[in-house]
């Protein structure tokens, strides 16, 4: 598909913005790893971030309190290098969810 062809004939261009900025913060981890298993990742680096994503937890602390201990489902770890290759492996399939699209990165 030619995305500038309708700009050329004077057609009508539609276009949608997202912010993505917190978006790792509710991305399924079970889906990512779905999504790392079905691209073909090394079996080794799937079992690396399996064992970066799953099983994660926190303790919520309020001043000083603290309370007890959470298991993280929703939540991918944002400070790393290889966060935004997630992201983008996670929302890959979105191209073929949405009827006519393309996707221009």
């Amino acid at each position: 598909m030619q995305y500038y062809r309708p700009v050329f004939q004077r057609g009508q261009i539609d276009t949608m913005y997202y912010d993505i900025s917190n978006a790792l913060s509710v991305v399924s981890q079970i889906l990512l790893m779905h999504e790392l298993t079905n691209i073909d990742y090394a079996a080794s680096v799937v079992n690396l971030q399996h064992r970066y994503l799953l099983d994660r937890s926190f303790y919520l602390m309020v001043n000083v309190e603290t309370f007890c201990l959470y298991q993280a489902a929703c939540v991918v770890p944002q400070v790393s290098l290889i966060d935004p290759l997630l992201f983008l492996i996670y929302a890959n399939d979105v191209c073929f969810v949405i009827r006519f699209s393309f996707v221009c990165l």
